[in-house]
């Protein structure tokens, strides 16, 4: 497994950390279900109460559901019931328990297949989100007949790429599905796939042995299902992928002063494996709300590896654009962390 590599350049208030939780002494976040896996009907309502000792907040599957946040006062005033089907998702303070001064509920109102995963609950105020010690979850089937296979974010069809690195020993097959109990077999084409020592989890789907997958006659896996006389799929093409992120640079090294009115541009570069697919994120002072700003990417193949980089530039800088800026370099396969490397720019008046 790639190791976690982590260039930190402490500037105006920016601090760098292990990431490991030092100096607390909680217990962790709390929720109201009593085991570790729901089941919810399509369009049917998730309810889930957490409590803990400190600030609390909650992540859960599809990142593009913005929630509403309410009050204690506000979420008493807000109607019982939703128009069917219509999705829609709350977080609201809620009172506390003796112990647990601090309650947070989240009620997703037409819950959609997509919305199957992990719910987490945490510490707002902790750094490290670790389960068992400064958060806690629960996974969530939404259970849909009509779409018993899940489909991933950003995927419109059933067929995917299935990324392969030379350093694995077994590959994950991720036919996620939404109803958990459903009976889900692994096929090969165009040639019978080798069936030994494969398992399966309904919460991460197939796990093989790596020589099933090298066999040069195996161009393609596929998960195949039948729910209610139907027969459904989801298939995947098979890529043999690098992992490595060698190293993150971000330029200028220097910090950077501006006078408002000026244009900064900040160039994120990582040097990677051959054919390694990266995801590039910023997080910068008003990354939500500054529509401003345009990232652009590239990718240039090297002699030995690959060079992938990502552009961020905000035109006629104001003093709110003052800050840490965070470059985080994620490689796209499971067995890889990310690398990281941060800058800060300051905003001058030029009066």
């Amino acid at each position: 497994m790639t190791e976690l590599a982590l260039f930190c350049r402490t500037l105006i208030g920016l601090a760098c950390a292990s990431g490991l939780v030092v100096g607390f002494s909680m217990t962790p976040p709390s929720l109201d279900v009593p085991k570790d896996d729901l089941v919810i009907p399509v369009y049917e309502t998730l309810r889930i109460t957490c409590r803990g000792q400190r600030t609390l907040a909650w992540t859960w599957p599809d990142p593009t559901l913005v929630a509403q946040e309410l009050n204690v006062r506000q979420a008493k005033q807000l109607p019982s019931s939703a128009p069917q089907r219509q999705r829609s998702a709350v977080v609201s303070e809620c009172e506390g328990q003796p112990g647990h001064p601090y309650c947070k509920r989240l009620v997703l109102r037409g819950a959609q297949a997509k919305d199957t995963g992990y719910y987490r609950c945490y510490y707002a105020n902790v750094k490290a989100i670790i389960d068992g010690t400064t958060a806690v979850s629960v996974y969530a089937f939404i259970r849909d007949p009509e779409q018993p296979f899940l489909l991933r974010a950003g995927q419109n069809s059933n067929l995917e790429t299935l990324l392969i690195t030379r350093h694995s020993t077994h590959v994950t097959v991720p036919c996620l599905v939404t109803v958990p109990d459903l009976n889900v077999t692994l096929h090969a084409y165009p040639t019978p796939l080798e069936t030994a020592d494969m398992k399966w989890n309904n919460k991460l789907g197939w796990t093989v042995p790596r020589r099933v997958v090298d066999n040069p006659m195996v161009l393609g896996i596929v998960c195949e299902a039948r729910l209610n006389g139907k027969s459904y799929q989801s298939a995947y093409l098979i890529h043999n992928t690098g992992s490595k992120v060698y190293d993150v640079k971000l330029f200028p090294e220097d910090p950077v002063e501006l006078m408002v009115g000026e244009n900064l541009t900040l160039n994120c570069t990582a040097l990677v494996e051959f054919n390694t697919g990266v995801d590039i994120k910023w997080a910068f002072p008003g990354a939500e709300s500054n529509n401003m700003v345009s990232i652009q990417s590239h990718r240039e193949a090297l002699s030995d590896a690959t060079e992938a980089a990502s552009i961020l530039t905000i035109p006629s800088v104001n003093v709110t654009d003052s800050g840490a800026y965070v470059c985080n370099v994620t490689s796209m396969t499971p067995l890889t962390h990310s690398k990281c490397s941060s800058q800060c720019t300051k905003s001058h008046s030029s009066t």
